[in-house]
């Protein structure tokens, strides 16, 4: 699971716009045990430090690759979304075009509209107790 989340965060930072002010640092291990592994930090314009040693080392990523900017907590997601039922005002009608992401899990279907998630990109909702986040 550690892997798996860090090459989503990995891949995150990578997807982020570039920025004149990233920072890499590149240190080469003190002992001489044989090793190649390097420690590999970027540090991004709010002075964050992100390691990605293991994606460096072990998936030969290049750290002048990732570009990052934005920082954690730049986009709020929509926290407990209120949905239309067919009869409620704004409940779209036949004529309306909307993208949207379909879920339908235990029985309950919902829909997230991508004009939406474009701006917020995370939705957080609950099915029946189950929290669910749906990504964009």
């Amino acid at each position: 699971m550690y892997k798996l989340s860090f090459i989503i965060v990995s891949i995150f930072l990578a997807a982020c716009t570039e920025s004149p002010n990233n920072i890499v640092t590149i240190n080469t291990p003190a002992d001489t045990t044989g090793k190649n592994d390097r420690t590999v930090i970027l540090t991004d314009r709010t002075g964050k430090k992100w390691d990605i040693t293991y994606a460096y080392n072990h998936y030969n990523m290049d750290p002048s690759q990732f570009y990052y900017d934005l920082g954690p907590n730049a986009f709020i997601p929509v926290q407990n979304p209120k949905f239309f039922t067919p009869g409620d005002p704004g409940f779209p009608t036949s004529t309306n075009t909307n993208v949207v992401i379909g879920l339908n899990y235990r029985g309950e279907q919902r829909a997230y509209p991508l004009y939406i998630l474009k701006s917020h990109e995370v939705v957080n909702d609950d099915f029946s107790g189950v929290p669910v986040a749906v990504v964009y």
